[in-house]
């Protein structure tokens, strides 16, 4: 019988003490099929919450809690995982997100399980069912997920698609780090790109996150998107940044025309949400990797 692949998660958490328990009972609980978990890194990036606490809390022989009392970021703690991770794959996810079910981690590797040379997959997000929720929430609600579901027609890796759990091959961390200055998983998804490394998306792997419920929390995350992407030109060849940012325009019009025709009211307010955050961006700071946390979206049961 074949060794089975050895598995590293990792999770970088600042101030997640509404989810982060639920998160790992929803690693822990996975069924290891060909692969098996050696190891759950959680560092805490200088929480001032009681994320430690409810970490201590979950009793699991394979976690390891790293407490630091800085705030460097995001960034920098994964960076600190590659270093520590032994697995054969690394599994990095978000300290605000849970798995939908148990097969979660089979369906994120399975690429590597079937085919060599696999440098990073990831999987899809979908916002958390709400039974209750006000109008913003649930008009956001309503846009990701129609979103979500007209990005996968489009090319399976696209960076869209990126920015929830992803796994890395122990060869890829190899030569790879995140500068402290970039949004974190677009550039791991340039980098592969530029360096013709093979991206494999796994759309039964799914996490639930929270909507943002009000329009400051949205704009926290709306222009930590937009700021980053003038970082990464640092990085990147312009055109290489052009060609993964672009929709096409007959991507953006089905979008629009679906959501008039389910829900017109959702999207006619979020027209003016989104017309807003352009405003709002014109003069909002560059980008920074220590943000204001989002509240509304770390409640997720």
């Amino acid at each position: 019988m074949k060794n089975k692949l050895t598995v590293t998660v990792g999770i970088a958490a600042y101030n997640e003490d509404n989810n982060i328990q639920n998160l790992l009972r929803s690693i822990i609980t996975q069924k290891e099929i060909d692969f098996h978990v050696k190891e759950i890194i959680i560092i805490s990036d200088g929480s001032s919450d009681k994320t430690v606490e409810k970490v201590r809390g979950v009793q699991d022989k394979r976690i390891t809690l790293l407490d630091e009392k800085e705030r460097v970021g995001q960034n920098v703690r994964q960076n600190s995982i590659f270093k520590k991770a032994k697995g054969d794959i690394i599994v990095l996810l978000e300290a605000d997100t849970i798995l939908k079910d148990s097969k979660y981690l089979y369906e994120l590797i399975k690429p590597f399980i079937a085919k060599k040379n696999i440098s990073m997959t990831y999987g899809y997000s979908l916002p958390i069912p709400i039974k209750r929720g006000g109008f913003f929430e649930r008009m956001l609600s309503f846009v990701e997920t129609l979103k979500q579901k007209k990005l996968h027609s489009l090319i399976n890796d696209n960076l869209y698609l990126c920015g929830t759990g992803r796994a890395f091959s122990k060869e890829m961390i190899k030569t790879f780090f995140w500068p402290k200055d970039v949004p974190e998983d677009t550039y791991s998804f340039l980098f592969c790109k530029e360096k013709g490394l093979t991206i494999v998306s796994a759309p039964n792997a799914m996490v639930y996150f929270r909507s943002p419920a009000n329009f400051s929390d949205y704009i926290k995350k709306a222009i930590k998107f937009k700021k980053g992407q003038s970082k990464l030109r640092k990085y990147f060849p312009k055109s290489l940044l052009s060609d993964n940012y672009r929709l096409k325009n007959r991507w953006m019009i089905s979008l629009f025309l679906e959501g008039f025709y389910r829900t017109p009211i959702y999207m006619t307010a979020y027209i003016f949400v989104n017309f807003a955050k352009r405003m709002v961006s014109l003069f909002s700071p560059e980008f920074n990797p220590l943000w204001d946390i989002s509240s509304s979206t770390k409640v997720l049961k």
